[in-house]
């Protein structure tokens, strides 16, 4: 067929020319056979891809046969046909055109439609280039309505017109408006901001387009500022602030728009409320701003935590108090409870500065606000207005330890059981997948043939390359899950089941994981009961459930699988009641006795677990882990997994995720086997932070390796992670388990570190009522860092002023006194002076 044959050549003219010389059967003929048309040439071509102009030759065939509109929109937007055409564009919208014009006009417009819809956020439009320069062409041959969906606009802020400049764009007048509506917008410029079609920047450009008079000047002020209300992250929004920093509103534009500019200052990004700031002085300098406005802003100012911005409002504030002393004077209380005790002194300093033209409603007002200042403040403004009586800071109770939480029950149903199955292969947690493993041996040993026919009906619709060949068995959750699968439905390669492939390589946790994940597997159909799931949200099994299930398999006539028994007894908590223990004695079977055993030598003894030095290693593996116990556990045994095999690797923290429940009454061995790994990701966001509150809400011994790995949570670069410590700390101050010593001993260690994103977390802390705590901890860290003083410290001895103020505990912290003295005054001396005053 000569269509097919032109296609073939990559010769997208002669292909249209072919295409438009078509009767109605011809077009008909070919449009049937495209479909398995780029499978065939991929095939063909040897490279495993279309070469040449195969691709838009592909779609003008398509385009110019395929009868509906909406058939034509699903082959423009194939998504093995969005390949920039060597030749440009051009060289695929040209002839693309050319077939098209032949269309009924209401056709096209049906087309474009369609195609304009298909740009959605889940179908961005950089996924499918050549459909979106397609539907371009199409509007501007046709003259129609430009799309203004989302994804359509999208696309065109990564427009590639040739050297067509923006002020040209056919497209410009409609889109403005739309770059502040539509969400994407400032993520794609934010990561490429440069127009494609000239050097330029987008937000240079529309400033220039701007100042010529091209586009309405006040049109790009009122998006930023519309954008900016909307709200967003710093991500979303730097293109929208370097836009209207490139504008340089006058202080009249600035005063036409000041309320919006006073909405943004309590809680916009830091980036928009400088910006916000500098536009409501320009209109304070002018003279436009009005009172209640000003008292506004300077409120919202004060309560925000950026240090930045609160110095920024107290030079405006105090530059700006003549002739309006009482409202400056009102904002500035907002200040003394600011966490920032330079903020608070500052504020102080403003106030006395400014008292003596206030009147006696507002000094009375500030003495009253100014009772919980520190001494020295309290003692300037006293001087200034009168007596101010000291208000005691009431120490915040903690809050309660959560209680463990009882996991969901077994499935119940085969149906159930296939539901779980796919949701965990979509990626889960660790609970989940526990659950699904008990399913799977449960009915298996039930209902084997429905079982087998669920999974396979699983396997095809969800996971299809378990059918092709053997999952092998390695770090990754997923092909635990797999394996259990394939055991029950063999991939097509084999002619009957196997050994499953596997990697006894990795951290001990992971070792023993994988090692169960293969006895699970091997022995799906042969028990009734898997004997390790877990109960409650820790990992704990209940020692009753237990009984109920060995007596199960006994009754059964079977045996668990030795690493399934070994598993469920390390699950047990720590303290059971002599009477449960007691019942076990009842037991018949080899697993009955051997738990029964157990239950009687007291289980799992506490192993010591150190950190030791090691000189050759790199910085954030300087202190490694030991593990020492009494006597050496059994080869082969889940223990001499857990115990030993500690081994430094970049690990992925979905599978670690599992590891607190391997070990719920032995939080600090898991807490070593983390702390391996852990310095790798602290500027990742990984869950770390669910991981350590994972290990707070363990039982057992808490020493060096749980403090390790809460203090390099508690420094991640992730505000999410850093929440997460802070409830993990909470946690174990609550429980009074909290290695508050060995905590700042870590920070000490740990120069990787940075002490500034430490600072935050802590205050956190202190805020909820673990203020003894954190002081313990900063003192046992400050005498190593003070002789080392690194960016974030005088913040440090911040957190320890405010916690050493709501405690009567007085630790003794060398080198303090030594820094306080010092001449100069540099943040780090004050605040070194601040915590010697407290703890004096």
């Amino acid at each position: 067929m000569k269509v097919l044959d032109l296609v073939k050549s990559g010769d997208t003219e002669a292909v249209a020319d072919a295409v438009l010389a078509l009767d109605a059967a011809g077009r008909k003929e070919v449009a049937a056979r495209l479909p398995g048309l780029p499978e065939e040439m991929t095939a063909e071509s040897g490279w495993g891809w279309l070469h040449g102009g195969q691709t838009p030759a592909l779609l003008v065939a398509g385009a110019g046969t395929i009868g509906g509109a909406a058939a034509v929109a699903s082959w423009l937007g194939h998504r093995d046909l969005q390949v920039i055409p060597t030749g440009g564009w051009t060289s695929l919208t040209g002839p693309l055109q050319r077939v098209l014009a032949a269309r009924p006009a209401q056709w096209r417009t049906d087309l474009v439609d369609r195609l304009a819809a298909r740009f959605t956020p889940g179908a961005p439009p950089w996924q499918q280039p050549a459909a979106w320069q397609i539907t371009a062409a199409l509007v501007r041959a046709d003259g129609g309505p430009v799309p203004l969906n989302d994804g359509f606009v999208l696309g065109w802020t990564i427009r590639d017109q040739g050297r067509l400049p923006l002020a040209d764009d056919p497209f410009l007048d409609a889109m403005l408006p739309r770059l502040f509506e539509v969400d994407g917008v400032g993520r794609t410029f934010a990561g490429n901001g440069r127009l494609r079609d000239w050097q330029g920047s987008w937000d240079g450009e529309l400033a220039r387009l701007a100042a010529a008079g091209r586009i309405r000047r006040a049109a790009l002020l009122d998006g930023c500022l519309s954008r900016f209300l909307r709200g967003g992250t710093p991500h979303d929004l730097r293109f929208f602030v370097k836009l209207h920093v490139r504008l340089e509103p006058t202080a009249q534009e600035a005063a036409e728009r000041v309320r919006d500019y006073v909405r943004l200052l309590p809680a916009a990004p830091p980036g928009v409320a400088e910006l916000a700031l500098r536009a409501v002085r320009q209109v304070d300098e002018a003279g436009a701003l009005e009172t209640s406005l000003f008292a506004e802003a300077a409120g919202a100012l004060l309560f925000r935590p950026e240090k930045k911005l609160v110095n920024a409002a107290l030079g405006w504030l105090d530059r700006a108090a003549r002739g309006r002393e009482d409202a400056v004077l009102g904002a500035l209380t907002v200040a003394f409870g600011h966490e920032s005790l330079d903020a608070q002194e500052r504020a102080a300093r403003i106030v006395v500065k400014h008292a003596a033209r206030a009147g006696a409603e507002t000094r009375a007002a500030v003495r009253d606000a100014a009772g919980a200042l520190p001494a020295t403040a309290r003692e300037q403004i006293a001087a200034a207005i009168g007596q101010v009586a000291a208000v005691s800071t009431a120490l915040p109770a903690l809050p309660p330890a959560p209680v463990p939480s009882e996991l969901p029950p077994p499935i119940s149903s085969v149906a159930e059981l296939a539901a779980e199955v796919t949701a965990q292969l979509h990626g889960g947690t660790w609970a989940g997948g526990e659950r699904v493993l008990a399913g799977l041996a449960a009915f298996a040993h039930r209902e084997p043939a429905a079982t087998r026919e669920a999974v396979r009906k699983v396997i095809a619709d969800t996971a299809p390359w378990l059918a092709d060949r053997r999952s092998g068995l390695n770090e990754d959750p997923g092909t635990w899950i797999g394996t259990a699968l394939q055991a029950l439905v063999p991939p097509r390669e084999e002619a009957r089941p196997r050994p499953f492939p596997h990697r006894d390589l990795g951290p001990g946790p992971c070792r023993a994981l994988i090692k169960r994940m293969r006895e699970i597997a091997g022995l799906l159909g042969e028990a009734p009961v898997l004997l390790a799931t877990p109960t409650l949200s820790t990992g704990h099994l209940a020692p009753d459930v237990l009984l109920e299930r060995l007596s199960l398999l006994e009754k059964a006539g079977a045996e668990p699988g030795a690493l399934d028994l070994e598993q469920a007894l390390l699950r047990l908590p720590r303290e059971i009641d002599p009477a449960t223990a007691d019942r076990f004695r009842g037991l018949a079977s080899p697993a009955g006795r051997a738990a029964a055993e157990w239950l009687a030598s007291g289980c799992l003894p506490d192993p010591q677990v150190t950190l030791v030095g090691r000189g050759d290693a790199p910085e954030e593996h300087r202190l490694f882990p030991a593990i020492t116990t009494a006597a050496p556990p059994a080869p082969g045994s889940l223990v001499d997994d857990l115990f030993g095999h500690l081994q430094r690797t970049y690990f992925d923290l979905t599978t670690i995720g599992w590891w607190p429940s391997l070990l719920p009454s032995h939080r600090e061995v898991i807490a070593a086997q983390i702390l391996l790994s852990l310095p790798m990701y602290v500027d990742d966001r990984s869950g770390q932070g669910a991981l350590a509150t994972a290990l707070a809400e363990a039982d057992g011994p808490a020493g060096a390796a749980t403090a390790a790995v809460l203090a390099l949570t508690l420094g991640s670069r992730h505000t999410e992670e850093r929440n997460g410590a802070v409830d993990a700390l909470l946690i174990l101050a609550a429980r009074g388990a909290l290695p508050a010593a060995e905590l700042g001993t870590a920070i000490a260690d740990r120069e990787q570190l940075m002490l500034n994103r430490l600072a935050g977390p802590l205050g956190q802390a202190v805020d909820a009522g673990a203020a003894a705590e954190v002081l313990t901890a900063l003192a046992a860290a400050l005498p190593r860092l003070l002789a080392r003083p690194a960016t974030g410290l005088p913040d440090l001895l911040s957190v320890a002023t405010r916690a050493a103020g709501m405690i009567g505990h007085r630790p003794d912290i060398p080198g303090l006194a030594e820094v306080a003295a010092r001449g100069g005054s540099s943040r780090l001396v004050r605040e070194a002076r601040r915590l010697k005053e407290a703890l004096a």
